[in-house]
C-alpha cells in the first residue's frame, strides 16, 4: 500500500469509528450534499419549484425534489411505464397503500387523478417522509393521506435498518447481519392486514418496493390478498439482484403471489412469465387478482 493510500485508509478508519452514520453520510457524497444544502437553502427562503409530471398535471415542490426524485418518472423509461400504468389504474373510490413511499409520488398522483382516495404512505426514512408530508401540503392539504413513518414486514415489531444517506435521497435498507450497532436505526414495522384493520379499509390498490424485502411486506398482507370479494391491484418492484446477493430465490415471491390468484403483466399490459420477471436487475411488475 502506498503511503498516500495507507493515509486514506486510516482517515476511513478514523471517520467510522469517530462519526455517526448521518454524518458520514453527508461526508460521503460531499457534491449531493452541496446540491442538497442548497436546495433547503432556497426552500427556506421561500423558493419552490412547478413540474409538469404528466400533461395537465404541474406539481409544487422543493427546489432539490425533481433532481433527487420525481426525474425518473419523468425520464426513465421503465419507471415511465410504470408510472403511467398506475396513473392509469387510479379511480375515485380508490385505498392506496404505498409501502417504500420514499418522496411520495405515487401518492401524489392517486391524491390528483383520484381526488376522493384514501391514501397510506408507509416510508421508514425521516428524510423521504418529511419530503412527502412537504409536497402533499404544498399540493393537496385537504385530501386524505396519512404517512406512516415505518417498514412493512410480515409482523408488528421493529427491525433494524441502516441509513443510506443523501446519496440514495434518504432511503433506508435492512441492517443484515454484519453491520455495527451504531450503524443501524432500530424502525417501527407494521403489516398491511394490521393498517388495513386499524384504518377500517380494503386497499384496492398497493404499491411495494422495498429494496428486497418483498417477500416480508407480502407475507404481512396475505388476508389482504387472500380475503373474498375485491382485492388489490399490486404495483410490485422486484429486486432480483439484491435477493440474489442474500441466496434467496425472487421467484418465490412470484410463486407466493401465483398461489393466491394473481396473474403477472408488464406495465405495458402485456402478458408476464415468472421466468421472465426474474431475469432483469429490477423487474417492475403489476400483478392483477384473477377473476
Amino acid at each position: 500500500m502506498t503511503p498516500v493510500a495507507e493515509q486514506s485508509s486510516l482517515l476511513t478508519s478514523f471517520a467510522r469509528s469517530a462519526l455517526p452514520r448521518p454524518a458520514r453520510n453527508w461526508l460521503r457524497s460531499p457534491v449531493e450534499s452541496a446540491h442538497y444544502v442548497y436546495d433547503e437553502g432556497l426552500f427556506q427562503l421561500g423558493v419552490v419549484r412547478q413540474h409538469e409530471i404528466r400533461p395537465g398535471w404541474r406539481l409544487t415542490a422543493h427546489p432539490g425534489a425533481f433532481r433527487m426524485a420525481f426525474w425518473a418518472q419523468v425520464h426513465d423509461a421503465e419507471q415511465v411505464a410504470e408510472f403511467d400504468r398506475f396513473v392509469a389504474a387510479c379511480r375515485p373510490d380508490m385505498v392506496f397503500f404505498d409501502v417504500g413511499a420514499h418522496f411520495g409520488l405515487f401518492c401524489l398522483a392517486a391524491l390528483h387523478y383520484a381526488p376522493s382516495s384514501f391514501c397510506v404512505a408507509i416510508e421508514p426514512s425521516e428524510f423521504a417522509a418529511r419530503m412527502l408530508r412537504l409536497h402533499a401540503t404544498l399540493n393537496y392539504p385537504e385530501r386524505r393521506l396519512l404517512i406512516r413513518r415505518a417498514a412493512a414486514g410480515r409482523t408488528v415489531g421493529t427491525t433494524p435498518m441502516v441509513d443510506v444517506g443523501i446519496q440514495a435521497r434518504g432511503y433506508f435498507i435492512s441492517a443484515g447481519g454484519s453491520r455495527p450497532a451504531r450503524d443501524i436505526t432500530l424502525v417501527p414495522t407494521v403489516t398491511i392486514d394490521a393498517l388495513a384493520a386499524e384504518y377500517r379499509v380494503t386497499p384496492t390498490h398497493l404499491k411495494i418496493d422495498v429494496e428486497g424485502d418483498e417477500a416480508s411486506v407480502l407475507a404481512g398482507a396475505r388476508a389482504t390478498l387472500t380475503a373474498g370479494g375485491r382485492r388489490p391491484t399490486v404495483f410490485l418492484e422486484l429486486h432480483n439482484d439484491i435477493l440474489r446477493a442474500r441466496g434467496e430465490a425472487p421467484g418465490r415471491v412470484l410463486q407466493e403471489l401465483g398461489a393466491w390468484g394473481y396473474r403477472l403483466e408488464a406495465p405495458s399490459g402485456a402478458p408476464l412469465t415468472a421466468d421472465a420477471a426474474v431475469g432483469p436487475r429490477v423487474t417492475r411488475l403489476v400483478a392483477l387478482p384473477s377473476e
